[in-house]
């Protein structure tokens, strides 16, 4: 009888040993599946941050004088994008003209074991009329305005007229102390423009970097970062000042942007546009007028013309 017991126990034994070898064995198999699963996923994402990565060199790179004259649904590489990694995935990319003003960037990462993954990114391009066509008053302003004695804004020529003269936040804000008003008032309330930091897709964020990226003679801003008093000067194109800024005399022909506040004095003039986010501005023997053409050869600059990707950076996957 105690053989029998025995040999019954012995059998149980093995039996609980077979089952944790399958037991050890089935978790080994799902270890494995797993850390394939993770290295899959590391090279996935690996190949798409390596994709992403040459799409944002060929808008870098951005080859405006060859697809200026390219035609609708043609295409063209962008060596300067491609790129060899230390772990060996090669990336490249091109270009697809989709319409006048519209692109599709096509960027492909392929490893050593020929796995890959392929995005696009929409961008756009603007011309410089249309940018002009944003900036619709001589003076656009989100503060108070105090337009003093023999001060004016004008709304321009015949013929070359904006919208309006002002632009403002509240028309509460405007303080006609002896100046001169030649032109219809907006306010943002009755269906003024706004913001006034922004020229369509051009910030005063977007210039103030494109004029950091830029050489000195090459770049199409002039920046000042902060407060800044400029006595008797004469420029032309974009003014852009992240503080305030003081303008005494002088003549400025083109777009003047400013962050904080502005204050013309001493006969300045400005001919163009004056955009200012914070405020006040303040015109004591000054004058601002309307002038679309100013305008729009100050915005005729490639680096200003674009490419623009959308706001959210949405990648498309492609197959």
């Amino acid at each position: 009888m105690k053989t029998k017991r025995d040999g019954v126990v012995l059998l149980l034994a093995l039996l609980c040993l077979l089952a944790l070898e399958v037991t050890a064995v089935g978790l080994h198999f799902i270890a494995q599946q797993e850390l394939r699963v993770a290295g899959s996923s590391a090279r996935d994402l690996e190949l798409r941050l390596a994709a992403q990565s040459a799409a944002a060199r060929a808008v870098a790179q951005w080859p405006a004088e060859q697809l200026d004259s390219m035609g609708l649904h043609l295409t063209i590489p962008v060596p300067a994008a491609g790129a060899l990694s230390t772990t060996g995935i090669r990336s490249s990319a091109s270009i697809e003209r989709l319409a006048p003003h519209l692109f599709l960037v096509r960027a492909t990462a392929v490893s050593p074991l020929l796995e890959s993954s392929t995005l696009g990114l929409i961008v756009a391009t603007t011309t410089a009329a249309e940018l002009a066509a944003e900036v619709t008053a001589a003076v656009r302003s989100n503060g108070a305005i105090h337009v003093g004695a023999q001060s004016r804004v004008d709304w321009g020529a015949v013929g070359c007229r904006g919208a309006h003269a002002l632009e403002v936040a509240s028309l509460a804000d405007l303080d006609m102390a002896g100046g001169a008003l030649a032109g219809p008032v907006a306010s943002a309330d009755s269906g003024g423009t706004w913001p006034p930091n922004a020229l369509g897709s051009l910030t005063i964020e977007r210039l103030a970097e494109l004029a950091r990226a830029s050489a000195a003679l090459a770049s199409p801003v002039s920046l000042y970062e902060h407060d800044v008093t400029l006595s008797g000067s004469a420029g032309n194109g974009i003014l852009v000042v992240l503080g305030d800024l003081a303008l005494d005399g002088g003549t400025f022909v083109g777009i003047v942007m400013v962050r904080g506040a502005l204050s013309l004095t001493g006969g300045a003039t400005i001919q163009g546009a004056v955009l200012v986010d914070g405020g006040p501005l303040v015109l004591d023997d000054a004058t601002v007028t309307f002038d679309s053409c100013a305008i729009t050869a100050s915005l005729d600059q490639p680096r200003l013309l674009g490419p623009f990707r959308p706001r959210s950076r949405r990648w498309i996957p492609l197959f």
